[in-house]
């Protein structure tokens, strides 16, 4: 075998590429499946009694138009396509007849699709309307179906004919539909007994109506209740301005479910209503901003359905008190010594004065000069109750001559305190210089460091001699 010669061993993929796309060109792109050509009539329905002048409708797929056909006769063009329709005069006309329906596309059409009805053009003598229930025993406001079927008494129907309902002495409006059926959904009465349903409709110069008692009992009732000890305050002990959910578990003692409005509210006029659908039990919340002070919070159950078996137990009131925010303020500053010289020691006393309802964390913080620009001397952590006084003391150098106004200002409240604006106070001081006190009159300057010295030297020279005895 030859071997292979270097033109051979080059591969050119841009070429078997363009070769490959060269082949597609040529292969034949089949065009998406064409809808299925059909036509259905959906309404009326087969072997439905019709008069006048008949609307048919349906749909079709696929079609440019719809043809129609009666007894098998000529077609003729319906209007619409895909939702299409034809007026049918029976004028004349009585006994059975088959209606044809077929879809267009250019020179193709569909098979026909077929239904039979029959026409009685006979004018009615009078309206046969039917009056049917879901139950003739229902429970006190529970749903309760009404339906029927409105029709001439020569078999054709009421399409499309409005129908009143009647129970209770209020009156409910509804409407057949095509083929003359209607349904109308109702609420059973509140209170037990024995009620009429009544049905009414009109058409044509003729009227008819239909009649059906129905039983309502009384369901197992509900019992809802309320006490004060499921009623709930987070926290317990607020403050003013902060804001407390207040929840409510209402119990239901009785058998049957009930709905309720449960209505918080407070002497104030601080009042919301919640409301419940409550089997067992339910807990009921609100959220509320109270200022502070005593509170007396009342929930009540109110316009209880079906209803309330025992409304005895139908109101709690439970106190809250709302303790007044915490406002430390400086009452005063005082000094160990108003007039220290240079280099003394000074203790600086605040005296910090909490006049809120709750404990207060606060930085008590000391200046020479004004806060906003002097330099901070010290600070004190400190811990305030409610309604007390404390001093807070910060110790001092004085190392500058002249006078000082010592300010202490409370920063870092915890929790939020009511008010700011009492959170400063100041106080002056001056620093002097310090002076020897002067000798006695007739001394002489260092006279008492010569006696001590001379008398430490004969004592010495008296110790040396005994010695040597």
């Amino acid at each position: 075998m030859q071997p292979a010669t270097g033109a051979m061993r080059q591969f050119r993929p841009r070429r078997v590429l363009l070769a490959v796309l060269a082949l597609l060109m040529f292969v034949p792109v089949c065009p998406p499946a064409a809808a299925e050509l059909s036509a259905a009539i959906e309404w009326p329905f087969t072997d439905d009694m019709v008069a006048g002048n008949v609307n048919i409708t349906g749909s079709a797929q696929g079609a440019q138009s719809v043809e129609m056909s009666m007894d098998g006769g000529c077609w003729t063009l319906a209007q619409g396509t895909s939702k299409w329709f034809h007026i049918w005069n029976t004028s004349g006309l009585s006994g059975t007849h088959t209606i044809l329906a077929r879809a267009v596309s250019g020179s193709n059409r569909s098979g026909a699709s077929s239904i039979q009805v029959s026409v009685n053009n006979v004018p009615p003598t009078l309206i046969e309307l039917t009056l049917d229930l879901s139950a003739t025993q229902v429970y006190t406001c529970e749903t309760l179906v009404v339906s029927g079927l409105a029709k001439y008494d020569t078999g054709v129907r009421l399409g499309e004919n409005r129908v009143e309902v009647s129970m209770n002495n209020e009156s409910y409006n509804s409407s057949t539909d095509k083929r003359g059926f209607y349904t109308l959904s109702l609420k059973a009465a509140a209170t037990p007994g024995q009620y009429n349903v009544r049905a009414y409709t009109a058409a044509s110069g003729l009227s008819a109506n239909s009649n059906v008692n129905v039983d309502v009992r009384m369901k197992d009732p509900p019992d809802l209740s309320i006490v004060p000890a499921d009623m709930f305050f987070s926290p317990e002990q607020p403050y003013g301005g902060q804001e407390v959910t207040i929840s409510a578990i209402v119990r239901n003692l009785g058998s049957g479910t009930g709905a309720v409005k449960v209505r918080f509210s407070t002497p104030a006029a601080t009042e919301t209503d919640v409301f419940l659908n409550v089997t067992v039990s339910w807990n009921a919340t609100v959220r509320w901003t109270l200022p502070s002070g005593s509170h007396n919070i009342s929930v009540k159950l109110l316009d209880v359905t079906p209803y309330d078996s025992n409304v005895s137990n139908n109101e709690a009131i439970k106190s809250l008190r709302v303790f007044a925010r915490p406002d430390p303020a400086i009452l005063d500053v005082v000094f160990s010594n108003s007039r220290p010289t240079v280099g003394r020691n000074v203790t600086i006393q605040a005296r910090v004065r909490n006049g809120g309802e709750k404990e207060a964390a606060c930085t008590v913080r000391f200046y020479d000069g004004t806060p906003s620009a002097a330099t901070q001397l010290g600070q004190v952590q400190s811990t305030v109750s409610a309604n007390t006084t404390k001093m807070v003391f910060l110790e001092w150098n004085a190392t500058l001559l002249g006078e000082h106004t010592i300010y202490a200002r409370i920063t870092d409240v915890y929790p939020q305190e009511a008010s700011d604006l009492n959170n400063e106070g100041h106080r002056s001081l001056i620093v002097s210089k310090r002076t020897d006190p002067p000798s006695p009159p007739g001394t002489v300057p260092g006279f008492e460091l010569i006696v001590f010295t001379g008398a430490a030297f004969m004592a010495a020279i008296l110790r040396l001699r005994s010695r040597s005895k």
